[in-house]
């Protein structure tokens, strides 16, 4: 991982930077699009993991496994601090490393069930139900993030997230795919911390299955808009030639005019004797 990393880093470096000694940037500096991948890409692996939480979990970021990044956006691994990492807690380390939308919650009543590692966006989630009658009569969710609930759907003792999608195929609420199960054995209004865990290299693996979305990736898009400013320019030329065409042309029949006009003058000249 790291040395693929690490090709995509240089890649992306030697495109865009400029070279002093040759007076020329690389054929993709100043582009926004390669910017703006190389900061998601990289994201990832320098920000707390989503999901992850201290005094809860050993690790929250991948530079306390042994990855940094240097200066120059390199990417490498201190074996040490890996294997001390490996010995403190191992499926700490895998869980920072792989975990694919596992989830746990703080409440015996309202408990994780599943959720989709497709759709369902990693994070802690602020969960309120309410049971009457041994039957659930309504339940919100939202990100802990965020300030207002939703509504969630609820069937017997299961709560699902609402599961709409854009226009683009991608989720419109971040709690698509997620699953509760509720303890009906009891009335009353019952709330719940829910965590969703993924892994940093599964962040960087949605990142990338973002940017090369066929349809409505970030280089998709991105070609597209230099494909419509090639036509433009394409345009632009065809329009300043044929531009440069008519002022050829009226020069040419200005230039015959004068030529014509100085024959008419020299021949009246000799006409009257000069």
């Amino acid at each position: 991982m790291v040395d693929a990393y690490n090709m995509v880093a240089v890649y992306i470096k030697e495109q865009t930077a400029y070279n002093a000694e040759l007076k020329e940037g690389g054929i993709l500096m100043g582009d926004y699009t390669v910017t703006s991948i190389k900061s998601q890409v990289r994201s990832p692996l320098y920000t707390q993991t989503s999901g992850f939480l201290e005094d809860i979990d050993s690790f929250l970021m991948p530079g306390q496994i042994g990855l940094q990044l240097d200066k120059d956006g390199v990417l490498s691994l201190d074996e040490n601090v890996f294997d001390e990492a490996i010995a403190e807690d191992y499926m700490g380390v895998l869980a920072l490393i792989g975990a694919d939308k596992t989830g746990n919650s703080d409440s015996n009543t309202i408990e994780y069930y599943s959720s989709s590692s497709n759709y369902t966006t990693a994070g802690s989630y602020d969960v309120e139900v309410n049971v009457s009658g041994g039957a659930i009569t309504s339940a919100k969710i939202k990100l802990a993030s965020e300030s207002i609930y939703r509504d969630a759907l609820y069937f017997g003792n299961i709560i699902t997230g609402e599961s709409s999608f854009d226009d683009n195929g991608d989720p419109v609420n971040p709690e698509n795919g997620l699953q509760l199960s509720v303890d009906l054995s009891q009335d009353g209004v019952f709330t719940a911390t829910v965590r969703v865990k993924q892994g940093f290299t599964g962040a960087m693996e949605d990142t990338l299955d973002r940017i090369l979305k066929t349809s409505t990736g970030s280089i998709k898009i991105d070609k597209e808009h230099v494909e419509d400013q090639i036509e433009a320019l394409k345009d632009k030329i065809e329009l300043e030639e044929y531009r440069l065409s008519k002022r050829e042309e009226h020069l040419i029949a200005r230039f015959a005019r004068l030529e014509r006009t100085l024959a008419l003058i020299q021949n009246q000249m000799a006409a009257l004797g000069f």
